[in-house]
């Protein structure tokens, strides 16, 4: 590009966070309190908000696009959902427990499976089999988890290695 920029179409809204769907380019702008934008060019857009009725939340403080065509939104204060992109359906998730997940931060491991950093922790999604698991021990079971809230990850796809951050510090999953 030359170094000029423009003003896209969005609306004046505060955004948190925004990915692109990979299979179509299309850019998905979350916000703190105006729902999801999805930008197919950056002179169009479509709202989606409780108030026209396309979304259950006003609140995609962090969205991720997964390979499965879903689009998830995230935030403290509302359940963490996903768009199907290709129906336009949302559902909401659940861990195991059958406890809605409050969302911070996410990521994609190598494997396709959806990491969140929650406020129990750690969850992991298996994009594959559907099942939602919420991590409150190390793998084999013989430590505790000390960290009860994640509040960011980063992950390492070629070590696979997930650091997670906390008002504790940092812990390696």
């Amino acid at each position: 590009p030359d170094g000029t920029s423009e003003k896209t179409a969005l609306p004046n809204v505060t955004v948190s966070s925004f990915t692109e769907d990979m299979d179509d380019h299309t850019i998905w702008v979350g916000t703190y309190s105006d729902g999801l934008f999805q930008m197919s060019s950056p002179h169009q857009y479509k709202a989606y908000n409780i108030g026209n009725g396309l979304s259950p939340t006003n609140n995609a403080w962090r969205v991720i696009a997964d390979n499965s065509q879903h689009i998830w939104c995230a935030s403290p204060i509302h359940p963490l959902v996903r768009l199907n992109t290709q129906t336009g359906q949302w559902e909401g998730m659940k861990d195991e427990q059958g406890d809605h997940i409050y969302g911070m931060d996410f990521r994609l491991d190598r494997r396709g499976n959806l990491l969140i950093a929650s406020t129990y922790g750690l969850v992991i999604h298996d994009n594959k089999t559907g099942k939602t698991r919420r991590y409150t021990t190390n793998l084999s079971g013989t430590q505790e988890m000390k960290v009860k809230t994640a509040v960011a990850l980063c992950y390492d796809a070629k070590r696979d290695l997930l650091l997670m951050g906390h008002k504790q510090g940092l812990t390696l999953f």
